[in-house]
């Protein structure tokens, strides 16, 4: 919890202000440097200034769309939603990476290893009671609670899959819901996924939502490595250690074993692993946004700090990255004054 390890030991400086519920409308330029920003709070706009450096740390999604709506990005983009071109950067929201997160759930013989079975009803009851004696439990559980990094060929020189393996499993992603027979989940995506997309704005409205073009399986690598990643899953839950415990797969089902019919589950039914990164990609040349300082190219008084900056997909979840980029923008920053 980066709030508790970071923000919250220094909250009390009198240095530091930090303001919620609040939504970004742009930075500030004045000519070739920013100057500051705006920001909306309780339907009232208010503006900040800055004598040294704003960093932009919105993710992944919302640094492109804060650079566009303050004129800061492909031209094409900017001017077709009414924006004035205050700095060119061809690269703005483009490069965009996420992990595509394949999942195939197994009903299980044995209900007493399901949370399945363990976190519902008055079992339910016992997990939160449990959570607030121990600190453990269903409640106390990762998104995964194993992890293992392997490799769809031989010869590769190190792996290119991760699985997560999570003792239960979900009628409803989105309302969190359990099956009501005990179930597991295995997941598995691709480390460093090859297909690009882009994230640019759709209006001048800081609150609607950008247009994110996730692009998954445009190259023919990451359509490879994810049908193999799902053939060993199952290899995984076939095996003869698991017979005592694996009753039928249910999802994606046996209906789908085939490359084709894989790839049709991928592309259908599969969703983001919410890893989003790229889209102010740190380097040089055109393709890039930010330099080696974080400095926004071309802009003085800019950062921008977050997974948008990172020039290829890290090789696993992007959380203990992002913590790095923070540290390390904070020595840049030290160092700078």
């Amino acid at each position: 919890n980066t709030a508790h390890c970071y923000l919250q030991p220094v909250m009390h400086r009198p240095n530091l202000n930090v303001v919620t519920k609040a939504m970004t409308q742009k930075v500030l330029l004045e000519g070739k440097r920013c100057t500051g920003l705006v920001y909306e709070k309780n339907g009232k706009l208010n503006e900040v200034d800055c004598g040294k450096d704003v960093i932009l740390s919105a993710g992944g999604i919302a640094s492109p769309q804060i650079l566009e709506l303050s004129g800061i990005g492909r031209p094409s983009v900017l001017q077709q939603h009414g924006i004035k071109v205050q700095h060119e950067l061809e690269a703005v929201g483009e490069n965009f990476r996420d992990h595509l997160l394949p999942r195939a759930k197994w009903k299980l013989k044995v209900p007493k290893i399901s949370y399945n079975t363990r976190a519902q009803g008055i079992g339910l009851v016992g997990q939160v009671l449990k959570y607030f004696a121990t600190g453990k439990g269903f409640l106390s559980l990762p998104s995964s609670s194993l992890g293992a990094w392997l490799k769809t060929r031989p010869e590769l020189a190190t792996p290119d899959i991760q699985m997560q393996f999570i003792p239960y499993s979900v009628e409803s992603a989105e309302k969190r819901k359990l099956h009501s027979f005990p179930g597991m989940t295995i997941a598995c995506f691709q480390l460093r996924p090859e297909s690009l997309g882009s994230v640019h704005i759709r209006s001048d409205d800081p609150y609607e939502h950008p247009a994110i073009r996730f692009n998954f399986l445009s190259d023919p690598i990451d359509v490879r490595t994810n049908i193999d990643g799902v053939k060993m899953m199952r290899e995984i839950v076939d095996a003869k250690p698991m017979d005592p415990y694996r009753d039928e797969e249910f999802y994606p089902g046996k209906s789908v074993s085939s490359d084709d019919e894989i790839e049709h589950f991928l592309r259908e039914e599969c969703e983001t692993g919410y890893h989003p990164m790229g889209t102010c990609r740190m380097g040089r040349g055109p393709n890039a946004v930010v330099d080696d300082q974080l400095k926004v190219h071309g802009l003085e008084g800019l950062r921008v700090a977050d997974a948008s900056i990172f020039p290829t997909m890290p090789s696993g979840n992007t959380n203990a990255p992002c913590i790095m980029v923070g540290e390390k923008a904070a020595d840049l920053i030290k160092n700078s004054y």
